[in-house]
Parts: C-alpha cells; sequence; structure tokens
C-alpha cells in the first residue's frame, strides 16, 4: 500500500503488539472503527485465548469491552502481522533492578516487525519511555528496514477510570486527544491520518522526542505532587494535625491549587517508574533532575510509613508484631483495578512478615497473587483479625463491617474517616 493511502484508503490492517491495559482497550476501539482490520500479536496465549473468547483477560476491563476483538486474527507468531499497513506497539517499559529503563520488549518488538511488516509500513511506539527511544532503540533495531516509517503516540490511559458513554466503558476514550510525533514530518503525517480514524482530537508535535517527553511529564506531575502529599501527610501527623481536613479546607481555594490525596504509596504501570526514566534520560544528557529523583524516592518510602502506624495500631493494644494477624484490604495498585505492578501492598507485606506477622489480604479483583488467594472479608474477620489496614476501597468489600468488628483499622485512604474518626480503635495512615 502506498504510504500516503493511511488517509484515504477505505480499507486497513492495524497490527498491535502487547494486549495489556494499553492494547487491549486500544484495539477495541480500532475494531469498532469502519474499515480497520486488526492483527493480534502477544506471547501469552491465554490472554489471546480469552479475546477469541469474547472474554476479558484484565479485571478491570468488561466483557462488553473486548466484544468486537472475538473475531480479530490474533497469534503468539508475529507472522500475524505480514500483511499490515500499521503497526502500534503497547509492550511493557519497566525498570531494572539498578531502575534504569529496560526496553528488552520494546527491541523484541522491533525484531519481530523488522522480520514480518509489510513495505513501506508505519509503526508507532505507544508505550511510556524516555526521550530518543523511537528514533534511537526502535530505529536502530529497525534499522534494516529504511521503507518503515517511525512514530511515537504515548497511551493515555487510566486503568478503571471509564467513558460511560463508550462501549463497554472504553478506558481510553475517543475524546482523549492523543499526541503524535514521528521521526520525519512524512511519519508524523501518517499517524496523525491513522488517529483520526479513532480519535476525536489528533495533537501532532514536531517530533517524536517532544511527545516522549509529554507522556513523561505527564505522569512526573502525578508523582511529585503524589510524593509531596505524602510528606505532607507525615509532617501534619507528627503536628497533631489531619492531613485530610486541611486538603479539604485547602481544597476551598478556586484557583492555584490542584489538589492531590497521599496514599499507601505508588503502584501501576506507570507512576511509580516514569520519574526514573525522565532522572536516567537527565543524566544522560548531562541534566540532573534532583527534585524528580526525591519525589520517587519519597513514594517508595510511603509503605515503610504504613508499616510503622500497623506497629503503632497493634501496640494500641499491648500486640506484638510478631504472630500478629493483619489482613490487607487492596492489594491492587489503586480502586477499580486489578492490577498489582509496583504495588505498595508488596512491600508493606515484606516488611510485617519480616517482622513475624500474619498477613492475608482480600481484594475482589485480584483473586490470586504472591500473597496468597483474596480472603472473604467476613470469614476473615469471624477467623479473628487484630489488624485491618486499608489500602484500596476497592468496591464489593463492606468495609462497614470492619469498622463494625471489634480490630485495629489502619486506614491509608480516609476510607472510614467519617465512620471512625476519634475511635481508639482507628488510626489514620
Amino acid at each position: 500500500m502506498e504510504r500516503a493511502d493511511l488517509e484515504a484508503a477505505d480499507e486497513l490492517t492495524v497490527g498491535i503488539v502487547g494486549l495489556g491495559a494499553v492494547g487491549i482497550p486500544l484495539a477495541s476501539m480500532l475494531a469498532r472503527a469502519p474499515g480497520i482490520g486488526l492483527r493480534l500479536h502477544d506471547l501469552d496465549e491465554g490472554i489471546l485465548a480469552a479475546l477469541k473468547g469474547g472474554r476479558s483477560p484484565l479485571a478491570h476491563l468488561d466483557d462488553a469491552l473486548v466484544a468486537p476483538l472475538a473475531g480479530q486474527r490474533g497469534s503468539t507468531d508475529p507472522a500475524v502481522l505480514a500483511d499490515c499497513d500499521a503497526v502500534l506497539v503497547c509492550v511493557p517499559t519497566p525498570l531494572t533492578e539498578a531502575r534504569e529503563p529496560d526496553l528488552g520488549a520494546v527491541r523484541a518488538a522491533a525484531v519481530a516487525i523488522a522480520e514480518n511488516a509489510s513495505e513501506g509500513a508505519l509503526v508507532v511506539l505507544e508505550s511510556t519511555t524516555w526521550p530518543g527511544t523511537t528514533r534511537e532503540v526502535l530505529g536502530g533495531a529497525l534499522a534494516g528496514r529504511p521503507d518503515l516509517e517511525l512514530a511515537y503516540s504515548p497511551e493515555r490511559v487510566d486503568p478503571g477510570r471509564v467513558d460511560p458513554e463508550a462501549p463497554g466503558g472504553d478506558p481510553l476514550g475517543a475524546r482523549v486527544p492523543k499526541l503524535v510525533g514521528g521521526t520525519s514530518p512524512g511519519a508524523t503525517e501518517r499517524a496523525t491520518a491513522l488517529y483520526e480514524r479513532v480519535f476525536e482530537t489528533v495533537v501532532p508535535v514536531s517530533s517524536a522526542e517532544v511527545a516522549e517527553a509529554a507522556k513523561l511529564v505527564e505522569n512526573v506531575h502525578r508523582a511529585v505532587n503524589i510524593a509531596l502529599v505524602g510528606e505532607l501527610k507525615i509532617a501534619f501527623d507528627a503536628m497533631g494535625l489531619d492531613i485530610w481536613e486541611v486538603l479539604d479546607a485547602a481544597a476551598t481555594k478556586p484557583f492555584g491549587f490542584t489538589r492531590f490525596d497521599p496514599g499507601p504509596g505508588m503502584g501501576g504501570h506507570c507512576l511509580p517508574i516514569d520519574p526514573f526514566y525522565l532522572a536516567w534520560a537527565a543524566r544522560r544528557a548531562g541534566a540532573e533532575t534532583r527534585f524528580v529523583e526525591l519525589s520517587g524516592e519519597i513514594n517508595r518510602a510511603m509503605p515503610g510509613y504504613v508499616a510503622s502506624k500497623v506497629e503503632a495500631a497493634l501496640g494500641r493494644r499491648g500486640i506484638a508484631v510478631a504472630g500478629a494477624r493483619v489482613l490487607l484490604i487492596g492489594v491492587a495498585y489503586k480502586r477499580g483495578v486489578g492490577i498489582t505492578e509496583e504495588s505498595p501492598a508488596f512491600p508493606l507485606a515484606a516488611r510485617l512478615r519480616g517482622e513475624g506477622a500474619e498477613v492475608s489480604y482480600c481484594d475482589p479483583l485480584v483473586p490470586l497473587c504472591e500473597l496468597g488467594e483474596s480472603r472473604d472479608l467476613a470469614a476473615a474477620l469471624e477467623d479473628g483479625i487484630d489488624v485491618c489496614v486499608v489500602l484500596v476501597d476497592q468496591d464489593g468489600v463492606e468495609l462497614e463491617s470492619v469498622a463494625a468488628a471489634d480490630v485495629m483499622v489502619v486506614d491509608t485512604r480516609a476510607a472510614l474517616r467519617t465512620r471512625l474518626l476519634g475511635d481508639p480503635r482507628y488510626v489514620p495512615a
């Protein structure tokens, strides 16, 4: 297909590499757009089987969302990408143990594309990364395919947040503006034309690097402000002040203040990771991002602060941490999802278990994880729990039963603040 035809062609074939929290909703949107056929590629046979059967492999994505993918071609074999006019890469970009960018999945995707992509195909990276990745890493891996054009368009998925007017409660949303930046003006133009078939607003920028940097700014902005309110929570607690009342008061100002609420720490695919991507890229360019790096350190320290509150709560009843029965309520990284990547629940559990506590959890969206199986809340309370730690107030969890039980409550979300504030069993965290 000629390169200019992405805008004019009646029929296009688009490949998606990586079918997770980003790739699935994007594929669903493309499948619902007229004139677009899909080719789905993922290394997980279970995910592909679920999608083929019209079932969502992720707890926070509704079956109605994935229904349009049931009839699409999908395979663990990258040869499925062979006849695609465009290939969109939605693979994980985690950190190494040294907290540096791990782009192994991007490079693997590039190898698959280089061996299978059609002549003149457009390749778009959607994964969050550092400025220069599309041109240097993806482009370097595709150097043997100079016919391919490259662009970057950052995902803006917010798992758990849905567009109520979209089929299946689309978490991506065609009304979310879509940034696009190519490694050449032609690539930008072609990527813009492709995304305009789906998104109401497409915003082209001057380069892939600008689009990559913009995505980091979006997430680092949140990470820094979450660190700020986390640190304020600790400071105000030491002063005997209620952070939630302070934030309620500050939020009455109608300008110059954007509210962020504290929690037990950050989790998910992006927020705990992106500050380190930016810091790494800045060091590579000979600059420092001390403020950004400090925010990452503060956010990583929050589970330790919560652990100290659990220890204090047990101490109020003269219970030693060793042997204490601790129930974590919510181990997903936030409400409304079953995603546990980088969840603060795990370092918290590790510290408490290291001190001899018996740690279990209740999370209806995470039936199984490294901590074991999710417990029924009522049964757990009946069996005997010394302290409940509210990390995520998931729908379907009857927190009122926690408030009514004779247990200590460490609350990181102010979920029971109205009900229990002032009660000697209640410990804000």
